[in-house]
């Protein structure tokens, strides 16, 4: 069915062709003859052939006319079936393969749409509009095809480069298909949608104001030693009541702290990092926080904190990259990635080890095995001694490796695995956990974000 805003306009359109007609004569033959001395017979030719003339242009305003109401059904349904299809994409638990399916048909439903405009302006143009209105178009799609391009070449031969293009595409042409809309006779020009692009939203904005609050998401993921349990799936908070709560730790007390935020690319959400440096004369510390714009509100996905030994980053896309040192001579981290919908998961998590400190889980058979044999390795063995030891759990599964730190030689390779023998233990290797890793990664659909090192663009609020 037609929007009443479609059915209004189209109104418009057919009074406007009415009143092209108003004023059309009905006068006789024989009056005609009288005041233009011409016969009958030659004045009954004349108003037949306006009859037809009239007529036929009748007829052609008339197939105009239907021509722009039968747009205005398609564009109707068309608007529902991308809304239905916008909803599937940003809610559903689907794959990748999904998602570029599903973008794709969104992308080819606009692009029909253009086509069909088309027709009908070519139609309803004059001429001298419809040559201006080709070269304009030709100019569009040579920037339409480099824009789709562009949005593709950040994962360019992953998994993800359809969605991305096909969104793309869609975005454009949606915006295009309401702009020409204005050329039809009698059709005020629609607004042009939105961009999502991610780097405006009136709710961040609201919120960093302190005049909105944020909702904890209900998948949550909380790293966050300053602020552990204060965090609850659909709580709500604004900015200031984080800074309070962040203040009642001791050394951060009556501290005003910098605040800032970065844009993070996604194809589905706007989505937001905000950070909390405070500078204070026991320690330096930060708190992140990432958002992400959900069903009409502003939601918490993700909380993390650092200090001097703990260095979260946190790339363009969202991913965060957690490390430092736990003060016992072994370093730590993990990777947290966000999905499609950002919801968090914690892609990989390791523990660093070298000659004289444990792991700190000694009562699995593994790290007990390691422990020993990093112990066994170095007494005596200088080279052994600086052999890095790690420990990492991807997908929930345990995996053990070690690297020399410049290097290491066969001979000690060979000399480390003979004692591991004698425990009856096998190292997994650094490859088969970069490949784990990786298997992990496409299977969380973030096989082209994970890896990517460059950082958000951080602005400061004041």
């Amino acid at each position: 069915m037609m929007s009443k805003t479609g059915k209004k306009q189209l109104a418009g359109i057919i009074l406007a062709a009415a009143l092209l007609c108003t004023g059309c004569g009905n006068q006789t033959a024989t009056e005609q003859t009288k005041e233009s001395g011409q016969s009958v017979a030659d004045v009954d030719r004349e108003q037949t052939t306006q009859a037809e003339t009239n007529a036929s242009e009748q007829a052609e305003e008339t197939a105009k006319q239907d021509g722009m109401a039968e747009y205005l059904e398609k564009l109707a349904e068309t608007e529902k079936q991308s809304a239905q299809l916008k909803d599937s994409i940003d809610h559903d638990d689907l794959n990748q393969v999904e998602y570029n399916a599903k973008t794709g048909e969104l992308y080819q439903l606009w692009d029909q749409s253009l086509n069909d405009l088309w027709k009908v302006l070519e139609s309803v143009c004059a001429q001298d509009q419809l040559e201006t209105l080709r070269d304009a178009q030709a100019d569009w799609i040579t920037e339409r095809d480099r824009k789709i391009k562009d949005a593709g070449m950040e994962v360019e031969g992953g998994s993800m480069q359809p969605m991305l293009e096909n969104m793309e595409g869609a975005k454009l042409t949606e915006a295009r298909v309401h702009e020409l809309m204005g050329y039809l006779p009698g059709y005020e020009e629609a607004p042009v949608p939105e961009e999502a692009d991610g780097e405006e939203s009136s709710r961040l904005d609201a919120f960093l104001k302190n005049e909105a609050e944020m909702t904890v998401a209900d998948q949550f993921v909380q790293e966050s030693t300053m602020l552990e349990g204060d965090f609850q799936p659909g709580k709500a908070f604004k900015l200031d009541d984080i800074k309070e709560m962040i203040g009642k730790n001791e050394g951060i007390a009556q501290t005003e702290p910098v605040v800032s935020y970065a844009a993070l690319g996604s194809a589905k959400t706007k989505a937001f990092a905000v950070r909390l440096q405070y500078d204070t004369e026991a320690e330096n510390m930060t708190q992140f926080l990432i958002l992400s714009e959900q069903d009409g509100s502003l939601k918490l996905c993700f909380a993390i904190d650092g200090w001097s030994r703990r260095y979260p980053g946190i790339n363009k896309y969202g991913v965060v990259f957690d490390g430092g040192s736990n003060g016992a001579g072994s370093h730590s981290g993990a990777v947290y990635v966000p999905d499609s919908s950002f919801v968090y998961h914690k892609l990989i998590e390791w523990d660093e080890n070298y000659y004289g400190y444990d792991f700190y889980d000694e009562q699995g058979k593994a790290a007990e095995a390691v422990n020993a044999i990093m112990k066994e390795a170095g007494d005596g063995n200088e080279t052994a001694m600086g052999v890095a030891y790690t420990r990492a759990v991807i997908d929930g599964k345990e995996y053990y490796y070690y690297l020399g730190s410049d290097g290491i030689t066969q001979e000690t390779v060979d000399y480390i695995d003979g004692i591991a023998a004698a425990h009856d233990f096998t190292f997994d290797g650094k490859d088969k956990v970069d490949q784990a890793e990786s298997d992990y990664a496409e299977k969380l659909g973030v096989g082209e974000i994970y890896s990517d090192q460059t950082m958000a663009e951080w602005k400061d609020l004041n």
